[in-house]
């Protein structure tokens, strides 16, 4: 579990702390268990800590790599418990912001991008930088036979009439 905050730490008596304030930014945490999605919001897992601005990540990963979640997992849904078939039934309470509980499998795709999606990306980002370049060189060249032009006509312009004043003072 990667947690997107800025003020996260490892308290050492306690685990996990961050501001209460990173808990509009979090997202909502999506589990799968015995083949069943549910979800945790972040107000489930992040439990404010008395007479602070922390909150406590109530979540925490052991050394087996197995997740303990405790009663703040429970949170919303209605639980059910069946030793004799080792089950657990889930279905969030009548008026509670959770999905319903949906059937699925574990994804096959890692976080992030692939590896695909990033050489599309950048070699988008790169044709659109260089068609950029080229608008830029061909305005400016635009600019320039303009001004150019522009130039030499004051220049033909500035003769003609040299040449027309002095044909009118030699006809006088």
């Amino acid at each position: 579990m990667t947690f997107w905050a800025t003020n996260f730490y490892i308290d050492p008596n306690y685990g996990p702390r961050l501001n209460c304030y990173e808990k509009t930014f979090m997202t909502n945490l999506a589990l799968l268990i015995d083949g069943k999605w549910f979800e945790m919001l972040p107000k489930d897992f992040l439990t404010p800590i008395d007479g602070t601005n922390e909150c406590s990540v109530c979540v925490r990963k052991t050394t087996d790599s197995f997740w303990t979640m405790g009663t703040v997992g429970m949170r919303g849904y209605y639980m059910g418990f069946d030793s004799e078939t080792a089950k657990i039934s889930v279905t969030p309470f009548a008026g509670s912001d959770k999905d319903t509980v949906k059937e699925g499998t574990k994804p096959t795709r890692v976080l992030g991008l692939n590896i695909t999606t990033v050489s599309l990306l950048s070699s988008g980002i790169g044709v659109f930088v260089l068609a950029l370049i080229i608008l830029v060189v061909f305005a400016f060249c635009q600019y320039m036979v303009t001004a150019k032009t522009s130039q030499s006509g004051d220049k033909k312009l500035k003769a003609s009439s040299a040449k027309n004043q002095l044909e009118n003072l030699t006809q006088e």
